[in-house]
Order: structure tokens, then sequence, then C-alpha cells
């Protein structure tokens, strides 16, 4: 591959490192050319590391855009890869007249760039923020960065995220703590906590807080030493607080430093308390020098750290914290050695210079791949998102998931009703679910259009959705996109209009559908449905399994106690439904038998919550009840430690039966004691049989035909591979 790289050439710290290392690593197996827009100490750096490096700088910007032209041309690249503000710039150019694909590394927020400068923050901190508008293809440098640029409204598709990669192999220098301290006049203890930073002293990298929190830990363990390597327009002002705080005496500035790598050597702990970072390339070199990383909460700080596992990690401003964590480190000799090698296992692992090759040749790849489509291959999914019901969420989940098994590269685009937030979590395309003048112009360009299980199908909450949903299968079809329905419940659908719309659009304008349900097969069978190829499968939620990482998550959040036995009561407001105390009594008697504790758990937040804390009311044994909302993968982490989940919402069902914990229906909805009949349970009560004994019988009963539902889950879980074979199916056709 023949790749040109245009940086600006002012570059320092972490980007310059980045640049450099990954120009250097890339050149091994590929063809490179750097081109610097700025002759100095960058340049001559990386043509010290063997680099091939052209420079371009003249007084006149439109003599540097034909020279940039010239060496294109000479050199013709397979892409162009931008670092930095007047790259940028440039690469605009290229792009613009001469076709090329570009790309762009995003190696700090530029809305926090020149903050220190209002002139610089208004021009040319503007022109970059245009520039990555309309550069197609970034690079960030941080998964989380990356997240928060996508929420920005950069393009899911386009997004890519890589690490800063370190050279694990380079040799350290063999100065000791003793040497170096001389060097800068400082007084040496061998018994002393060396703590340091090296970084600009500006506002954004927030040393005052590093300061504060020195001090804090110094006043209760006098101990230790704070090195600061750096320089900036915030020196005085630090110095200052240092005196202030009557740690003036142990609190060292060193200037900037060139040999880094000197500096960490003779720290213990590596520092950052940055506002904003993307990825604190100065963690890795302070681990690979055998420091510590304590960091503030930004950019990739909690990729590199495992808290109190490979490190600390406080939020931003936090002094108090920050003290409390460097006074236990100096205090505890075992901890440092414990954490010390934990994190630069963890980062050698992780973080090396070929990790970073071959991942940055990966995204050029699928760069280009991007750059020369030019058929239609996006897929849109459609369903009742962005609500807040974790049942339809965990649809969301799974369907993404399948997709993305199919294909990583997939270009998927979401229909939910918080298209903002929705985008950076899921990291999709989204659009706001009524929007649909958008979704013309969207399914114009789409190859298949996917109706996402859950009961879009049905007139029992209202006529109205039910015409919007068949409404975008007419739309898709129309449009040119293949159409599935995929692991859907149908019906109950009522009104006799109702019933004949929906059924003639489905016959004529879905190509496949599976649905989650014999009694879902049968509605369709009974509207008059077909022609499309119906294949019974089952909820694409019944495979989420418990992840371990995420099990005890919600506990912490809500301050339950993990080792605690539970029974999870999600319920939902209905019409009639008022046996909430019948239900009270029967979690006492679960209680006093068996001590289990009851927690309810609203799964759609905050619709489901008055009925949760009205029930909760009535309970004279101990509860905890759910406030909060949560990702689907600790949901489902959290039934699978429930001893029994008693619910009226299906998805509560299903997430406890896919971990094999026993269940116990209150069927408001065909849909609920259809799936209790499809996991062969009998623990299940129609709204209207609720009563005090009704249901303990039921929660008895969950208990005794265990092995048999277990065994029916599992062909369930077996079933519902057919959604991604029929998926499958369509996208190869």
């Amino acid at each position: 591959m023949k790749i040109m790289h245009l940086a600006g050439g002012g570059d320092i710290g972490g980007a310059k490192t980045h640049i450099i290392s990954l120009a250097k690593e890339l050149s091994r197996t590929n063809t490179l050319k750097l081109v610097s827009f700025r002759y100095g100490d960058f340049a001559e750096s990386a043509k010290a590391e063997g680099i091939d490096v052209t420079e371009i700088k003249s007084a006149f910007l439109l003599k540097d855009i034909h020279a940039l032209f010239i060496e294109y041309d000479k050199f013709k690249p397979d892409i162009v890869h931008c670092h930095g503000a007047k790259a940028n710039m440039m690469g605009l150019f290229l792009k613009r007249h001469r076709n090329a694909c570009v790309t762009t590394t995003i190696h700090s927020d530029y809305r926090k760039d020149y903050m220190h400068n209002l002139f610089k923050q208004a021009t040319i901190g503007l022109f970059n923020t245009l520039a990555l508008r309309i550069i197609k293809f970034h690079i960030a440098v941080t998964e989380q960065f990356a997240r928060t640029l996508i929420s920005r409204g950069f393009e899911a598709y386009n997004m890519f995220s890589i690490y800063n990669g370190i050279d694990f192999e380079k040799e350290m220098p063999k100065i000791s703590r003793q040497e170096y301290f001389e060097q800068y006049g400082i007084p040496y203890n061998p018994d002393e906590l060396i703590i340091g930073i090296a970084a600009r002293l500006t506002k954004i990298k927030d040393i005052p807080t590093l300061i504060k929190g020195f001090a804090k830990a110094h006043a209760d363990n006098s101990n230790m030493r704070l090195l600061i390597g750096g320089d900036g327009e915030e020196k005085q002002k630090l110095t200052d607080l240092a005196n202030q705080l009557g740690v003036s005496e142990k609190v060292h500035f060193l200037g900037w430093i060139d040999d880094v790598d000197s500096f960490f050597s003779v720290i213990d702990i590596d520092v950052i308390s940055s506002l904003s970072e993307t990825f604190p390339y100065s963690l890795t070199e302070g681990i690979r020098a055998g420091a510590i990383p304590v960091s503030s909460n930004v950019g990739g700080a909690s990729s590199l750290i495992d808290q109190k596992v490979t490190g600390y990690i406080f939020e931003p401003k936090d002094y108090e914290t920050l003290g409390n964590y460097l006074y236990q480190l100096s205090k505890d000799k075992n901890k440092r050695i414990t954490m010390q090698k934990a994190s630069y296992e963890h980062t050698k692992a992780n973080f090396s210079l070929k990790a970073m090759k071959n991942k940055q040749e990966d995204i050029y790849s699928l760069i280009l791949k991007h750059f020369n489509e030019k058929e239609r291959n996006k897929v849109v999914i459609c369903g009742a998102y962005g609500r807040g019901n974790a049942g339809d969420e965990a649809i969301k989940y799974t369907t993404l998931s399948s997709m993305r098994n199919i294909d990583p590269d997939m270009d998927i685009c979401v229909m939910t009703l918080r298209p903002k937030k929705e985008r950076a979590i899921d990291r999709v395309q989204t659009i706001y679910t009524f929007n649909v003048i958008k979704l013309f112009f969207l399914l114009r360009k789409s190859k298949i259009f996917v109706s996402g299980g859950g009961s879009l199908i049905q007139d029992v909450t209202s006529s109205r959705s039910l015409f919007f949903y068949t409404f975008t299968l007419y739309l898709a079809k129309k449009l040119g996109c293949k159409v599935i329905m995929f692991g859907c419940g149908i019906g109950p659908v009522s009104r006799p209009f109702n019933r004949k719309l929906s059924g003639k659009i489905i016959d004529n304008y879905v190509d496949v559908i599976t649905v989650r349900d014999h009694m879902s097969e049968k509605e369709l069978q009974s509207l008059g449905v077909t022609k499309p190829q119906i294949t019974v499968s089952a909820d694409p939620a019944i495979n989420l399994t418990a992840d371990k990482s995420n099990t005890h998550k919600i506990f912490i959040s809500e301050d339950i106690p993990a080792d605690g036995k539970y029974i999870c009561l999600a319920l939902r407001s209905w019409k009639n439904f008022n046996r909430n105390e019948a239900v009270a009594k029967a979690c006492e008697h679960m209680y006093n038998k068996y001590g289990f504790t009851t927690i309810f758990f609203p799964m759609e937040y905050p619709k489901d919550l008055s009925v949760s804390e009205k029930t909760a009311e009535l309970l004279d044994t101990p509860y905890y009840l759910i406030r909060n909302k949560y990702p689907t993968e600790q949901v489902v982490a959290f039934m699978s430690k429930m001893e029994q989940v008693v619910a009226m919402r299906l998805h509560a069902l299903i997430f406890a039966a896919a971990n094999y914990v026993p269940v116990v229906g209150i069927s408001y909805d065909v849909k609920v004691s259809g799936f209790m009949n499809y996991i062969e349970s009998s623990a299940c009560l129609e709204l209207s049989d609720v009563t005090e004994h009704s249901v303990i019988n039921a929660m008895e009963e969950s208990f005794k035909h265990r092995e048999r539902v277990i065994k029916a889950t599992n062909t369930l879980k077996e079933k519902e591979a057919v959604n991604k074979q029929q998926f499958i199916k369509l996208l190869e056709n």
C-alpha cells in the first residue's frame, strides 16, 4: 500500500510520538511518505527514524498547495492520512482537486484545542472544525473518543479508533534516581515515594488538581516528592499554589524535558490530571518504565487502567480522591509491586507498536473499501426503540449483534426515539423514528429493511403504531429494499380494518418473516399472509447470556449486597392490574420460607416505577427498588444472579430463562403466556387469576420443573439461529 501522511510539523508530546512511531512501523511493510508543513524538530526526528520526509514551507499558502500537488502526483498514494489542523486543511485540497481518499486522525478534542488563545480558537480552530466535517473518514485515538465524536454527528460507519502503541523493545536509560536528582539539584532520599507528571503547563492539563492531591497525601505521609516535567503559561500560578499549600520544598518544576524515558524511569507513580485527553500517551511511557498509572477519567484512561488492579482512576478536579490514592500507594509497598507488574503486563500485551500497526492497516483497508463502494449496502433497522424499555433495547442489542457477527463492517442505521444518544451507545447511524422525509431518502440508498423484533404488528396499544409500522414495510419495498420481519411477535390484531390492511401489506411487501413463536405464525396465517416465507424461530434475546464482568455492576451502583439471595419482580402498569397486595404477600412468603429478598426492577423506566413503588410499600419484609436505567448487558447479568424472576414484562422472563433462572409469568398479553408455553413452564398466571395463594403456588411450581424448562430453553436457543440464517439468505440473494 502507498500511504502519504500529512502533518503540520509543529507536533509535540503524544501526537508527535504517535505519528512518528506509526509512520516508522508502517514503513516496514508499505511505501510511505511523510509531508511536514514546517521545518524543525518534528521533521528531523522523523528523518532520524528512517522515514521518507518531505518538508513544504513557504510564505505563501498557494505555493505550498502547489508543492503538495506535485508531491501527490509524483507519489500517487492509495490513501492520504492527515494529522492536525493544517494537515486537515491541505488534505481538503487533495480531496477536492485530486479526488484523493483522505482520512484524518483526531488526536485531541477539537472543541478544546486553543482554549487558552481566543484568536487561534476563532481562526485555526474554526477552520479545523469545518475541515473535520468535510473529511469523510475519521480515526479517533480511543474508542471512547470515537463515540463522543459520533454523538456529535460524525458518521459511525466511517469512524474508526486506534490506541497509541509504544515500543516495549526499546532499551531504557540506565540512570539511577540519585544521578537524575543531582542533575536538577533535588534532595535525594532513597525511601521517598516519587510522584511525577510530564505535561505542558496549560489549563487543560489541570496541574492544580495534582498539586492539591499531593498536598493532601503529603499531610498524612510526608515521605513523598512530586516532580513536574514541562513548561507553559501556568507555571507561575502553579509555583504560587505549591507555596500556599506549604509543599513548595517537595514540589519540583523541571522545565521542558527532552529525555522523557529517564524521567519516567525515576518515578514510582505517573499521574495524569487533565480535564480532557484523547489517549494519554505519557501513561504508557510511564508504565513501560515501571511507573504505576493514576489518571483522571478522561479519554482512553479506562481502557488502559483496570481500577484498583492496574492503577487508579479519579474524576477530573477530584483532588481529594487523588490524594487518598497517592496516600494508599505510599503506605503499601506490596500493593505498588503487584499493581506495577499487572499494569506492565496488560499494557505490553495490548498497546504494542505491532498491534497499533496491524490495526492501522486494517483501518486503511476498510477506508479504501468504503471509498470505492458504489452499490446500495445500508441496512435499516426499525423497532420500538428509544422508549426506555429494557426488552426493546435487548431486541435492538441482539439484532445489532447478529448483523455484526455476519459482517463486522456492516453499514447500519437504526430508527429510534433517541437518535443522538443511541448513535454513540450503539455506534451506528440513527434517525428519529417518525422523521418520514429523512427515512424516504435513507431507504432509497439502502439494501435491506429489518422490522426488528418485538410486537410491532398489533393493535392492543393503538392502531396508530400498527399503521406506522406497516407503512414502513410498504415504503421500504417501494423504494427498492429487501424486507425482513426479524424474530417478530405478531398480534393480536383485533379490528377488522386493521386485520385486512396489515395482512395485505405484509403479504405483498415483505420478503422473509421469522416469528418468535407458533402463536405469531398462526396469527399471520389468519391475516391471510401466504407469499413471504414464514419460519418459526425465537426471540433474539433468548441467546443473551450473562457476561461475568458485568455481574456485579448493578449491585454496586444500587448499593445491594452481591452475596444475597433475591427474587426479582418486574411489574408493569396495566388497565386492570390491582393485585399489588397479593403479589406483595407472596414475596413475603418467599422471604420467610427461603430468605429470598425482593428486588423490584422497572423494565421500562420510569413508566414501571410507580407500580413497583406501590407494591414495595405493602411489603413488611426487606426489599430493594432499582431506580436507574442500565445497559442491556448489565440487566442480563443482574437477572442471572436471581434465585427467581416473577414478571409481567416478557423480556424479564426471557433474560432469566436464557440464564436458566426459574421464572413465573403474570400474563397481561398472549405474548407472555405464549413464551411460557414455549419453554414448557406451567408457572404462568393470567392477570385475572392473581391471588396470594396462586402466586405462591406458581413460585413453588417454577422450582419443581426446572430441568424441563432448561431443556426447552436450550431448544429455543438453537431455533433462534434461524433469524440469522434467513437474514444471510436475503443478503446473498
